[in-house]
């Protein structure tokens, strides 16, 4: 069955298909995306009105929502204070097994709720906002590779690299994508992780090693190599490709 978005895509761009990779599911965002050309389509009353939510949609915000609490209770039962108190009632072995069936379970809701989610759209990501979007990606990448290094200069002046690695991802897709599910799916996660990095500045940080330039050096390395993966594989395991075929 062809979603009515992509029927509405095919009707006003007949002389642009979609990716020969993007699903049924993903057109919807391939169209809201593209704003340079079909913003006017997108942001008018007609069209608008034309994506009524099915039925479903509350079903699939709920799984969605259900699926990313699943995954913060696991990240919180394995780590901190609460780590080691469940550690201690249930064993370091019973504690790994629920935390990770917690998590499966919870990357599979939200897998479920966003696939099948209804395409409703609560703003329009402007055109411009794609160079930011890329930019902020590269910087969360290196932030990310910044955090599994040991010290750098980069540790030292961000203080939660890894938090804020995930914070700046967030923010990223949010730029891009002004849908309901996806805003749910990266808005959440990211009020969690900055909710996380202000509990962590009241405990304190342990103190850092002699910071390495090396380090430094290394997570950019690592950081832009993990960008160039995502640009090439986010079409095959996202469904939204962000370079055109090779």
């Amino acid at each position: 069955m062809i979603s009515p978005c992509v029927e509405e895509h095919r009707k006003h761009t007949s002389d642009r298909p979609l990716p020969e990779h993007a699903t049924p599911w993903s057109a919807p965002v391939f169209f809201a995306c593209d704003i340079h050309r079909f913003g006017a389509i997108v942001s008018s009353p007609a069209t608008l009105g034309s994506r009524s939510p099915r039925p479903d949609t509350d079903k699939t915000v709920i799984l969605l929502i259900l699926g990313l609490a699943l995954c913060f209770g696991a990240q919180a039962a394995c780590t901190g204070e609460r780590g080691r108190t469940l550690a201690q009632a249930l064993g370091r072995l019973r504690q790994l097994a629920l935390v990770t069936a917690a998590a499966i379970v919870g990357s599979t809701l939200v897998i479920a709720g966003k696939s099948s989610a209804a395409f409703i759209q609560i703003w329009v990501p402007a055109f411009p906002l794609r160079d930011k979007t890329n930019l902020v990606m590269i910087a969360a990448c290196i932030a990310f590779a910044a955090g599994l290094l040991p010290d750098s200069h980069t540790r030292v002046l961000v203080r939660h690299p890894l938090l804020v690695g995930l914070a700046l991802a967030g923010i990223a897709h949010l730029l891009s994508n002004g849908d309901l599910a996806s805003m749910v799916l990266f808005g959440l996660p990211t009020l969690w992780v900055l909710l996380q990095v202000v509990v962590r500045e009241r405990k304190g940080l342990a103190t850092p090693g002699e910071p390495g330039l090396q380090w430094d050096v290394a997570a950019i390395l690592l950081g832009m190599i993990a960008y160039g993966g995502l640009l090439v594989f986010h079409g095959p395991l996202f469904g939204f490709a962000l370079t055109g075929p090779l």
